[in-house]
Formats: structure tokens, sequence, C-alpha cells
């Protein structure tokens, strides 16, 4: 118990000390704690020059020859593949076009009675004709089943025994004439009763009138004492017929056909159409058909189709496709008709016409193994360079692009094969020097829609530029220029749209060591300063500042010589509302300037930092006042950035940088201390 007083005691007398060391009296004279309190102000981010940026804009700046980055694009003439490529011979039309077989339902259905004489009750030769009024002739075709598998040219046979007796079996031989056409045999057929159905196969067969019926092997159970009658039905449902001659009464029947009406140009596969009508006459035999009624109900090529019932077609192409990979395929639905009419596919039916004078192509496809594209072959003839600069040989290739570029190329298996082109220079005595691209690229100068360009620059010594240094006497050149051809070609089925045009040009870059010989200084555009302090806050800086720094919070200057980075803040009015970029990007150079210098003036030069010459660091400090602190808190300030190079012969690559990161001011305050 009293261990616990005394550890309680000791707490007590602890926390007391704290609470008194708190609210003892601080440098001000008063009690309580004192503290620091930091404001950032931000300023701007991510500022930047190169070195070409830094000088490109003044004339005393030069390189041996005057230029700072060597830049040149040479556009070539358009390689049109759509309007070329597109250009394909379309097909007339003057086919004929065997009539198709036809199926015809309900050709016979008919039935009549054969005499059995009195007494007979064994085979007798009876024999009989079958009378065939339907038609004067039919042949029939090689198929047994139609497209559903369903049976056809088959003649059903049913017969019924007369009352009298029963017929224990029977025999039925049919004949076309002395041809024989089948037989069909029946059993236990009870008088008065009629037997199963049973057919024989016309497949193949032809009926040239009346038929003949043969019966044989008849066995009966009874003696008929008077003449007794067998019924003889027979019927041929369905039949496909290749002709029929005189036949009685041929109803609205549809027959179908295919067919190639016209071959087209090699390797064309489809076709698409902005506009036009394919027109097309399809007329019946002109040898007499007997009252044969003939229309086309409906024709397509593909997907395009029309259903007029009339045999002047008219196919509107517009917006449609027609694929020709098998040549000119027409399917069309002939309805025939009439009364006594022969049908004979031994006839013809003509097919004539073609593609309207208005027909617009919108786009072929075709297979690049038959398709002839030498059409859009293009000739190169271009002048890239009147002179080689006489310093070509000091270049830096160090960020330089040399290619052959094509824009607008998205047709997929298409290739522009440049193998037969060649750089040639040509000097005033007439003698050249040449290098082909498919040196420069390795022994292929093929470009697709992938990639769309070829590099001409390589790592081996011998590219395009690597020859250009190489030329002798360049003083006595006067053109380098582009010659050959650009070979379309193909790896796969193309498709082409009449407006696709292939836009090639040569782009050459490279940047040049750069010798400064004056000081030069390069202004940023301004930025407006970051304006995040509250009221209060500017009070507490006004009336408590400690302490600040001015931050480069990383930076890099890759140039071989210092670098100063002077800061500029200021209050420009006439930007107030504005938003500056695009104000400045109205202005003349001369009225920019002018604008320009209402910022970057000696009143409102703030601080100044130094970058060390090819280094990069992560922070640059500049101490700050309480002046200095005052400026920073005005509202609507505007921040400028100046560089200032010393030049003494000083080599710079265009490409070298000077970077500033994160710019921004450090503002520290006291709080519950003394202000001064």
């Amino acid at each position: 118990m009293e261990k616990k007083q005394i550890l309680t005691l000791m707490m007590v007398i602890i926390l007391s000390s704290l609470v008194l060391s708190g609210c003892s009296e601080n440098s001000r004279g008063t009690f309580g704690p004192a503290w620091d309190v930091a404001y950032k102000v931000p300023i701007t981010n991510n500022e930047g020059k190169t070195a070409k940026e830094l000088v490109e804009d003044n004339e005393d700046i030069v390189n041996n020859n005057g230029l700072i980055q060597y830049s040149k694009t040479e556009e070539m003439d358009i390689i049109d593949v759509g309007g070329k490529l597109t250009e394909v011979a379309l097909p007339s039309v003057n086919k004929t076009v065997a009539l198709p077989l036809i199926q015809l339902d309900n050709v016979i259905n008919n039935n009549q009675d054969i005499t059995i004489p009195a007494g007979v009750s064994s085979d007798s030769g009876i024999t009989s004709t079958i009378i065939i009024d339907e038609f004067d002739s039919i042949d029939f075709s090689s198929n047994s089943e139609d497209e559903s598998n369903n049976p056809i040219n088959r003649m059903g046979i049913m017969i019924t025994a007369p009352n009298g007796f029963d017929i224990d079996s029977v025999t039925l031989t049919f004949k076309d004439g002395s041809t024989l056409l089948g037989d069909v045999s029946f059993t236990n057929i009870t008088q008065g009763t009629s037997s199963v159905q049973k057919f024989i196969d016309l497949t193949n067969s032809s009926i040239t009138g009346d038929l003949t019926v043969e019966l044989s092997n008849l066995s009966t159970s009874g003696v008929l004492n008077n003449d007794g009658a067998m019924n003889l039905a027979y019927s041929i449902d369905n039949a496909e017929i290749s002709k029929v001659v005189n036949y009685t009464n041929l109803a609205a029947t549809e027959v179908t056909q295919s067919t190639n009406v016209a071959s087209v140009e090699a390797g064309l596969e489809a076709v698409a159409f902005n506009s036009g009508n394919l027109d097309l006459t399809i007329l019946p035999p002109e040898t007499e058909t007997s009252g044969l009624n003939f229309a086309i109900e409906q024709l397509s090529i593909g997907t395009v189709s029309d259903g007029s019932a009339d045999n002047e077609i008219s196919l509107d192409l517009t917006g449609q496709s027609i694929d020709l990979i098998n040549g000119m395929e027409i399917d069309f639905n002939l309805i025939v008709s009439g009364t006594n009419v022969t049908y004979d596919t031994t006839q013809s039916i003509s097919v004539t016409g073609g593609f309207s004078s208005d027909t617009e192509i919108a786009s072929v496809t075709v297979d690049n193994n038959l398709f002839d594209f030498t059409d859009a072959n293009q000739a190169l003839d271009e002048e890239l360079l009147t002179e080689v600069p006489e310093d070509i040989d000091s270049i830096s290739l160090n960020g330089a692009i040399a290619r052959f570029v094509i824009d607008g190329y998205d047709i997929e298996n298409l290739l522009i094969n440049l193998d037969n082109a060649e750089f040639r220079a040509i000097y005033e005595d007439g003698s050249e020097a040449t290098i082909t691209l498919s040196s420069i690229s390795g022994g292929s100068a093929v470009i697709d829609s992938t990639d769309k360009e070829l590099s001409l620059l390589n790592d081996s010594g011998n590219d395009f530029l690597d020859w250009l240094q190489g030329l002798n006497h360049k003083e006595d050149i006067t053109s380098i220029r582009l010659l050959g051809d650009a070979r379309v070609e193909a790896t796969g089925s193309v498709t082409i749209d009449s407006a696709d045009q292939l836009n090639p040009k040569v782009e050459i870059e490279v940047p040049f060591d750069i010798t400064l010989n004056k000081d030069i200084e390069d202004r940023a555009i301004p930025e407006t300063v970051d304006d995040s302090l509250s009221d209060d806050d500017v009070e507490q800086i006004d009336n408590y500042f400690k302490e600040g720094q001015l931050i480069i919070e990383d930076f890099k200057n890759d140039l071989p010589v210092d670098v100063e980075v002077i800061v500029y803040l200021g209050k420009v009015d006439e930007w107030e509302g504005k938003d500056l970029d695009e104000y400045l990007d109205s202005l003349s150079e001369e009225e920019k300037e002018s604008q320009l210098d209402k910022l970057y003036k000696s009143a409102n030069k703030f601080k100044t930092f130094t970058l060390t010459k090819q280094d990069s660091g992560e922070k640059k400090v500049v101490d700050l006042t309480a002046s200095d602190a005052d400026w920073l808190t005005d509202d609507n300030l505007y921040v400028g950035v100046k560089y200032k190079v010393t030049g003494d012969n000083i080599v710079l690559k265009s490409t070298d940088e000077v970077t500033i990161n994160n710019l921004y001011a450090k503002l520290v305050v006291k709080v519950n201390q003394n202000k001064e």
C-alpha cells in the first residue's frame, strides 16, 4: 500500500513539471509553446530549353554552314493505288444458258380396268394398253431423289382384285413400245380389295406414248364364271424431267438456275459499288415452245437481287458488293406454265446485258497471286538536294532521322517494293555515284502497312548519311536524286478502296554541332504563379517571417558551359484575365517581344541560379529575405525564366538540353516567438 502511494506521487510530480515547462515564459515574454510553420509557394514546373531552341533565333550563332539542324522533307507524287487498281474491266453479258431440269408434280394420276376372262385361274398371257393422255412424251432425269432426299421419278402401281376370286400372285410388266420400264409383283389379294402400292423406277427412262402392261405368274383361288375387272391404279407424283412434249396442263412451276454468265479480270475476287446498275435481259428459247409462258421471278448475284417478275432485270448496285471469285455467277428463278407446252432442256435461254455507264466502283478485292498490280507502280524521279553541305562530314548522327515514309497507308497485305530505287549523286561533268535502297536496308527495301516507313540509316556504315559523307568532290555535285520505281505488290488477298492514295516522302533531320561565339539569352513564355496563400497566410508571413528559400527540386544541364537561370517575378496588369499562351500566340513577333519586356525588366529580377556545365542534381537553393517573402505574397504574379549562356567558341549539339523541375519558394514563419 505504501509503495503504490509513492508511485502515484512521482507521476504527479513528472506531469506537473511538463505542464509548467510548456507554460513557462517563451521568447516573447509570455507563457506557452513556440513553433515554426513553413509555407510552400509553387512558382513553375518542368521548364526547359534545348540548345537548338536557345540559339535558333540568334543570327550571330552559326555552325560551319549556317545551319542549326538540317531538316528536309521531300514530298513525292501520290501513288494512286485506289484510282488505278479499281479501274477494272467490268464484263458485259452475252450468254446462252440451257434450260434447267424441271420438277413436275402430279404428272399422271389415273386408273383403268384390266379384263380377266372367265375361267382363267392361272397365267394366260393377258396384256392391256395403259392410256397416257397427259403428254405425248416425257424424258426423266438421272436423279432418284430431290434436294430434300424425297424419292422422285417413279411410277406407283396398285391393283384391286376382281369380285369372284382371290389373287394369290401376279406380276405386271410395263413396256414403252419394246422398251422395258420395269415390273412389279403382288401376292395374296383378297377379292374386291386393293394391294399395297409398289413402284417402278423411271430414272433415266422415257415414255413416248401409251404403255403396255403384261400379266404373268397369275395364280388365283377360285374361278370366274364371267369376265372380271382387275383395277390398275398408276401415278407419277413427283418427277424431274429434261423434256416433256405437249404437256396438257403445266401449272406455274418454279425452276431455279445458277450459271456463270461472264468471265472477269484475272484475280478479281469482289467488287463493291458506290452507284450504278447491272441490267440484264433473259429471253426464252427462240424455237417454238407451244404456249410456254416464261418469266423471271427473281434474279440475284450474291446478295444483290431483284424480284420484279419480269424478263428485264435491273439490279441496283448502290452500296452493294458482288463476289466474283468464280466469275460472274447469277441465280435466277424461272416461272414456266401453260397448256399443251413443250419444255426441253436441250433448248437455251439467252442472258444479255451489262453494267450501266454510270457505275462507280467503291472498292475491289483481289488475289495477289493472279491480279496484275503493275498499273499502280510509280516511277520515282525526285530531287532531294541541289548541293551537299560542305561540312557534312562533321554532322552528329545522335538523334538523326532519315527515312522513306508513306502516309495514308492502311491497306492490309499491300506492299511497296523499293528494291529498284536508288539515290544518285550527279556531278557537273555528268558523272554519277549511286546507292540502292535495298543495300541500305540490308537486301530488301519493302514497306508494309504496319511500319509505313523504311529507315535510311543503319549501323553497318553504309547508310544514306554515310554515303553522303563519303562522296568525293562534294562541291561539284549539282543534284541528289531518288530514282527508280515503287512497285506495288501484295502478300495475300487485298481490298482496295477507290479513294486509297499513298503519299510517299523522304524525311531527313540531322542535328548539327553548333558553335557559340557570343553570349546568348533566351526568355521562356511566362506563367501565372500559383495563388494558393490565404489572406491569413499572407498576414502571418508579413508579420512573422523567419527565413525562406527559393528551391529548384531537380535540374539538368547537358551543355558544356555553365548556364545562368534568372527568375523574374512581377505584375502585368494587361495580362490579367487572359489566357496568356493564346494571347501571346496571337501577336506578331515584335508585339510579343514588347509584351515580354513588361515582365523581363530589372525591377522584376528576383533571383539567379547557376547550373554547372554537364551536371544534374536533385536540388538548387537560394536564400530569401523578408522583402523577398513580401514580393512572393503579392496577388496576380507572373513568373518568367531567362537562360543566359556565355559563348566563347563553345561547341553544342542541338539536342543538348537545360531543364529545371519544380521551382518553388519555402517560407518559414514564427508562431509565439519574438518578431525580431
